[in-house]
């Protein structure tokens, strides 16, 4: 089991409720960071916002053995609409050029500067050999499935029916994170006016951002992007629909 990397990666990602012996596998960009801290206070690890960044120092803190996974009473996992998850990790860790913006720059050989990177750019890359999978954050949500079967599967376009069902089956309270990480842009202006904003560089949405501006889930996507990631996250698209209602989808599945 050891050699086994899928399963591995899948358990690390598998975090224990204790009160309630729950399973939640969390998945990076499906809000994570507000369950994570929200499971943090009910296993009576913190306390409250100030201690934010305990979540981040102690990723490994709750991640369940062989036995809690398997004798766990409930289990479930929060997926997310493909095309605006992968729209958020290029938003959030590349034009933000944190660490993963660099690390990309050097495992897809320096092709594009971090500055000069655009969504374009990034779907591009990801059909390249090692990059799709390099990253948690883009990673396919297919390889964060610990079980063959979850309980319940949730949704972060869905999220408020996620958090109502959590406090009545399992007494799990949602503590919402955004307002205290530096990475969240729902507060941001969601633009759409056509500007092309496919080909636009991380620089450019940076200062975008720094205006508190940021280009829509769809003003990044042309026919042809659309086309592209469909075909990138396929098997995603294809759990997403088998779980959640296909309607959610920000686009069409194309074939």
């Amino acid at each position: 089991m050891n050699a086994n990397h899928p399963h591995n990666l899948a358990r690390r990602h598998a975090l224990t409720i204790y009160q309630a012996n729950a399973i939640y596998s969390f998945i990076p960009k499906n809000a994570c960071s507000t369950m994570r801290y929200s499971l943090a206070i009910d296993n009576g690890f913190i306390e409250g916002p100030s201690q934010i960044n305990w979540i981040h120092q102690n990723n490994d803190a709750f991640v369940a053995n062989n036995r809690e996974a398997m004798l766990a009473s409930f289990s479930f996992i929060i997926l997310r609409c493909p095309y605006r998850r992968i729209y958020s990790a290029y938003m959030d860790k590349l034009v933000d050029m944190d660490i993963q913006s660099w690390e990309l720059h050097r495992i897809s050989q320096y092709l594009v500067h971090p500055h000069e990177l655009s969504f374009v750019d990034f779907v591009s890359m990801l059909r390249k050999p090692g990059i799709l999978n390099a990253n948690v954050h883009w990673r396919p949500q297919s390889a964060f499935q610990l079980f063959k079967e979850y309980d319940v599967y949730y949704s972060v376009e869905d999220f408020g029916a996620c958090v109502r069902d959590l406090k009545e089956r399992i007494g799990f309270v949602v503590h919402d994170a955004r307002p205290l990480t530096a990475h969240s842009i729902s507060e941001l202006e969601k633009i759409d006016d056509g500007a092309g904003y496919a080909n636009m560089t991380a620089f450019e949405i940076l200062r975008m951002k720094k205006e508190g501006r940021i280009p829509s889930e769809k003003a990044v996507y042309s026919d042809e992007m659309i086309a592209a990631v469909s075909e990138i996250y396929r098997q995603d698209i294809e759990l997403y629909k088998s779980r959640i209602d296909p309607g959610k989808l920000l686009f069409e599945y194309y074939k």
